[in-house]
């Protein structure tokens, strides 16, 4: 449990978060760098996909974050960093996002918890990243050489086999589909600004492949896909209690 003092310091950074920005020194360096950020319905892909790509092509990594809620036991290994959601601990990292020296972060609205990341976590000239779509305009504002995000699709039969296999309580699936409709909400909303890629065929290359292409040479997405999430939203829809 915080105290009062540190409670009062986190809801105001709370209020700030939006409007955060790095100091020079980190910004700098995020000149250097490029971000993907991968958005899309759980059981998409997005890990998957992600490791894949850095298996092939070196100058692609995985961005990993700090986190101060508790680790999960579906919580891939290596991607999350833990921090004690303590007064001295909370301090702390307060102190840095005070002084800018975290690259961004974002406090959950109802738990407090704190996520984000720090210029080490951008290892490699690509960063990838599974990305909320509710902050990905706040990372668009940072000073990334570009920045992209990749809308993953998949067939909704094959998407319902993968969701439904991972264990979770009632409460939980409907969560996490109410989640993933309003993630495909939000992409179909902004198609325009979405580089678009299938991810359904089960040779893995392909969907590996299409993502170094629109990184790398520019190439566009898959407009096919943007048809897999239109029948993935009502498939979803259908599917919500």
């Amino acid at each position: 449990m915080l105290s009062p003092q540190v409670t009062a310091r986190l809801n105001q950074a709370a209020a700030q978060q939006i409007a955060y920005t790095p100091n020079q020194a980190v910004a700098s360096l995020l000149n250097e760098k490029n971000l993907i950020m991968f958005v899309g319905p759980a059981a998409v892909g997005k890990s998957y996909l992600m490791n894949r790509i850095t298996e092939q092509d070196i100058d692609f990594g995985r961005v990993s974050v700090f986190t101060s809620r508790e680790a999960r036991e579906d919580d891939e290994p290596g991607m999350f960093r833990y921090i004690p959601h303590d007064d001295a601990h909370i301090s702390q990292l307060l102190d840095k996002i005070d002084t800018g020296e975290v690259v961004q972060y974002a406090i959950h609205p109802t738990s407090g918890r704190i996520y984000g990341s720090e210029i080490t976590d951008y290892a490699k000239t690509f960063n990838m990243l599974a990305t909320l779509s509710g902050i990905v305009n706040s990372l668009r504002q940072l000073p990334f050489v570009t920045t992209r995000v990749i809308g993953l699709a998949v067939d909704p039969d094959i998407w319902l086999q993968r969701f439904n296999s991972r264990p979770m309580s009632t409460e939980e699936r409907a969560k996490r589909l109410s989640e993933a409709i309003f993630s495909l909400e939000w992409l179909l909303a902004n198609r325009q600004e979405i580089e678009w890629v299938d991810n359904t065929s089960s040779d893995e290359s392909v969907a590996v492949q299409a993502v170094i292409d629109i990184v790398k040479f520019n190439k566009p997405g898959d407009k096919l896909a943007l048809r897999v999430a239109h029948s993935m939203l009502e498939r979803l829809q259908k599917e919500q209690p």
